[in-house]
């Protein structure tokens, strides 16, 4: 798209501040924030309160923005890219209620996966069973309980896969990790002994 037309949809449709500030980031501009930290064990990449990575979090979680889900791909991948090939690696992403996953149309982790990875490296191995408010909207206090039970591990996804595969249960933002460990926990008892998960968020 040209600039004069760019210019002119933007004088009718003003865009939103997350997007401006999205559309003049490049991969370089995330990946300066790029940072492999842990909160107990949940590794995260990325800190969300720098303005970029909030952007582009924002953009691609609620709007389905194509240069952000670029943006984050490309940080996605400078965590793959860093890992051991002794072990086959295997993504699980995050699921949504099917409400939710109804309202929004896509899992916007998914998306970001499905950007960075061949398809069978992406499995659908934890289901979302039941709808529920959202994280944000809780004291901290309640978002375990809120999450509790709220997942069922897919055995199904997991047949015949290498016995030392390791497997990695990705979210966008991590807050107090309640909703990831209660993802682990519905997931961790369909793994072998021998298999290895790592719990990863782009951002917290």
């Amino acid at each position: 798209m040209n600039k004069y037309l760019t210019h002119c949809l933007d004088f009718l449709f003003p865009p939103r501040d997350t997007a401006l500030l999205v559309r003049t980031l490049t991969a370089e501009n995330l990946l300066e924030h790029y940072r492999e930290q842990y909160r107990d064990t949940i590794t995260y990449l990325l800190p969300y309160t720098a303005p970029s990575v909030q952007a582009a979090i924002t953009e691609q979680k609620f709007y389905t923005n194509h240069i952000a889900r670029t943006l984050l791909a490309a940080v996605l991948q400078q965590w793959y890219d860093r890992q051991s090939t002794a072990r086959p690696l295997y993504f699980v992403p995050m699921p949504l209620s099917a409400t939710r996953q109804r309202q929004r149309g896509y899992n916007q982790i998914e998306t970001v996966l499905r950007a960075t990875l061949p398809a069978e490296q992406i499995l659908l191995a934890v289901e979302r069973t039941r709808d529920t408010a959202p994280q944000t909207s809780l004291e901290r206090i309640a978002r375990a309980d809120n999450v509790a039970n709220a997942f069922e591990g897919r055995p199904a996804k997991l047949a015949g896969l290498p016995t030392n595969a390791h497997f990695v249960l990705v979210d966008d933002v991590l807050t107090t990790g309640a909703t990831m460990n209660a993802a682990r926990a519905a997931l961790a008892p369909h793994l072998l002994s021998t298999q290895k998960l790592t719990c990863l968020a782009l951002a917290h």
